[in-house]
């Protein structure tokens, strides 16, 4: 066994080779050795056994520790056993390859505090460290109080819910969005200026670039100045732009010779217009970095940069403000086009990933026409697709041929699926019911204007004018295509599938970075935002045509009211109604007008509303019984009871449907109800239980 001795924190510290035990959940030598030390002195304070060397460190003994600390202490120098550095310059960017990595600390369920500023006295004095990535904390539910200023993580999301957590600071890393932080949440503080981000390269067509809201829903909700106390609210009067020849970005906190510094230079002409930034006769890029020594005279080591030039786009606290931004973007250009990265995804028609179809992978340059790739069994409609400005995912739909069986998603059970047999016309009924008249046909209000939907270059699903679409996710609607939140209308939130908010496209427009969206009016009849207009918008992860359009064998009646069964095609002459839970089969997809309707294998048609029914098997309860008392109530949002069952009664009820409540109220999502005789009970699985 080899043992190291040093000196840490002005007291003896032994360290041993690790076992591979701890090294394949706590990967971290630097983070094994500050828990130990930590562990230790709150061993030391309970008057337990300390532990002689990281191997003795455990998942379970682990969590004992209820605060980590890194803060070396006056006089005593840390000899890098536990510095948040490793491997990393200190500097901004791809030129930094530093990380210290937080896993392990996911097991240390009882931490309550973890504290790893920055330490501008010892060792490196980096203004950045090298703590990266904090999704191992995001599950340490009774952390109070995280301090990791002077690092360079990029995304605080796994710690923005944490229940007890009231402190936060992250000042001086590389954060870009800070939307998920709730500045209520954070009674002891919130803290997050000074993020400096250096972003992917951009092509600076024709020697200029524009840079489209970028700061748009990126601050935290209900945050306060620090300095002045008053609410945080985005105002385009903060954003600001680099004058000068450029930058020189300090990367420690040494003098002379040993300190070190990075450059980004700036070129051309800079102003801000609205929300957005433009940038115009920009010099041609120099590749890599020019500068190899110190421009001020400091005799400061330089890290050279890849690039020479920047874009500089800041967010300041308040207008003109000396202090530093609270968020700015170090964005390289190249004068040239330069190829990205893109997945064509293939997806079903609600957005989702198809299991089995393997992405495609591939590079080339932004607006570039690709042709889609084929996969048997299924077909699509989008042959060619674009390449997105900075590439990523391109979801293209594919369906099922009709040889290839159920596209639907198919649930457990429920039915043999077998369609009523359709009866046939009686000849010379004693009382003849008069045909319903046919609708007449809808005259468009610019007829010169195509019926084909612009193309999106996603290759998502796009409805035509004057069809129904409704929304899968939470959405809101916007006074303007070019979405801002101070001109939101509405808000409508994710609801069950039978009360999804409804809207019909009126026309189209797109945002100022091109993306497509929808102008709509709001059908949802009963709710208080019926009537209105506004934009939405078209990606299918949150929107979809309501009618089903592609090919599906098998289909559940989900409306509460059950759908009809019609002789004709525009839905005239009822047959029968089919209740909440039926089965049918189908023989094909048919189009009416801007709706389409399923025909059965009987012959008959139903509506293809995906409010009403679902593709696929699904199972309906028929019978619940009660776990212990409950009440039974006259309205489904369950305010006006009518009837309590004692806990020995263990109620079976019959379940005539299953409804929601809050029906028509677009702000909440609702509850599962049961329809039972007399009225109307949860369908919570807490207080009843399915046995049929």
């Amino acid at each position: 066994m080899i043992v190291v001795a040093g000196m840490l924190f002005g007291m003896s510290l032994s360290t041993t080779v690790r076992a591979e035990g701890i090294d394949s959940w706590m990967p971290n030598q630097q983070l094994q050795n500050l828990v130990l030390y930590d562990l230790n002195q709150q061993y030391k304070r309970d008057g337990k056994p300390v532990l002689a060397n990281v191997n003795e460190i455990t998942q379970d003994n682990i969590k004992d520790l209820k605060s980590l600390i890194y803060f070396p202490g006056t006089g005593a120098q840390d000899p890098i056993l536990t510095e948040p550095v490793v491997g990393g310059n200190g500097s901004l960017g791809p030129t930094n390859p530093g990380n210290y990595s937080l896993e392990g600390l996911q097991y240390a369920t009882n931490l309550e505090t973890i504290n790893m500023n920055e330490n501008l006295n010892y060792q490196h004095q980096f203004f950045r460290n090298d703590i990266t990535d904090v999704k191992p904390l995001s599950k340490l539910d009774k952390l109070q109080t995280l301090e990791l200023s002077g690092n360079r993580i990029t995304d605080i999301t796994p710690v923005a819910n944490l229940p007890k957590l009231t402190k936060l600071n992250v000042i001086s890393n590389c954060i870009a969005d800070f939307s998920s932080l709730d500045g209520n949440k954070f009674t002891n503080g919130l803290s997050y200026i000074g993020q400096q981000v250096v972003l992917p390269p951009v092509y600076a067509k024709d020697n200029a670039y524009k840079l489209i809201e970028p700061f748009i829903n990126k601050l935290p909700k209900n945050a306060r100045n620090p300095w002045t106390g008053q609410t945080l609210v985005y105002d385009q009067k903060n954003l600001a732009v680099s004058t000068g020849g450029g930058m020189g970005y300090r990367i420690d906190a040494r003098n002379g010779s040993e300190s070190h510094v990075q450059v980004f230079r700036i070129s051309g002409a800079a102003s801000v217009s609205g929300n957005d930034f433009n940038y115009n006769n920009l010099k041609a890029q120099v590749k890599p970095g020019i500068d190899v020594e110190d421009l001020w005279g400091n005799k400061a080591q330089v890290v050279q940069n890849p690039y020479t030039y920047y874009l500089i786009a800041d967010y300041r606290m308040a207008p003109d403000s000396v202090q530093i931004p609270v968020i700015e973007y170090l964005i390289p250009y190249e004068s040239t086009a330069i190829s990205v990265e893109y997945v064509i995804v293939p997806v079903d028609q609600d957005g989702k990933p198809i299991a089995g179809l393997t992405p495609k992978k591939g590079s080339g340059l932004p607006g570039d026409v690709i042709e889609v790739p084929a996969y048997d069994g299924y077909e699509t409609s989008t042959k060619k697709v674009t390449i997105p400005e900075n590439g990523g995912n391109i979801n293209v739909v594919y369906l099922k041929k009709s040889t290839g069986g159920d596209n639907g998603n198919t649930g457990n059970g429920g039915g043999t699926g077998t369609t009523p047999g359709l009866p046939s016309t009686p000849i010379g009924p004693a009382n003849p019911v008069e045909p319903s008249k046919p609708e007449p046909p809808t005259t468009p209000d610019k007829p010169s204007e195509p019926e084909t939907p612009p193309i999106n270059p996603d290759g998502e699903i796009v409805a035509k004018k004057n069809q129904a679409v409704y929304a899968v996710n939470k959405i809101y609607l916007y006074q303007k295509p070019t979405f801002n939140e101070k001109q939101r209308l509405a808000y409508y939130t994710k609801k069950p599938r039978i009360n999804r908010p409804m809207f019909v496209v009126t026309d189209y427009a797109r945002s100022k970075n091109g993306a497509l969206r929808y102008k709509v009016k709001d059908v949802n009849h009963k709710s208080a935002t019926a009537g209105k207009t506004g934009y939405i918008t078209a990606n299918s992860k949150y929107v979809l045509p309501v009618y089903y359009q592609g090919k599906h064998r098998t289909i559940t009646v989900i409306n509460p009211k059950g759908v009809n069964l019609h002789r004709q095609k525009n839905l005239a002459n009822k047959i029968k109604n089919y209740k909440q839970g039926t089965v049918l089969k189908v023989k094909r997809l048919e189009t009416h007008n801007l709706t389409t309707r399923f025909v059965l294998t009987n012959g008959g048609y139903v509506t293809a509303n995906r409010k009403l029914v679902i593709a696929g098997q699904y199972k309906f309860a028929k019978q619940v019984k009660a776990k212990g008392a409950i009440n039974r109530y006259s309205n489904v949002n369950l305010t006006k009871k009518n009837r309590q069952y004692g806990k020995k009664t263990q109620k079976v009820f019959k379940v005539k449907r299953a409804v929601y409540s809050r029906t028509h109220d677009m702000k909440q999502r609702g509850t599962l109800r049961y329809q039972v005789a007399g009225g109307y009970i949860t369908g919570n699985a807490k207080y009843v239980k399915v046995i049929r």
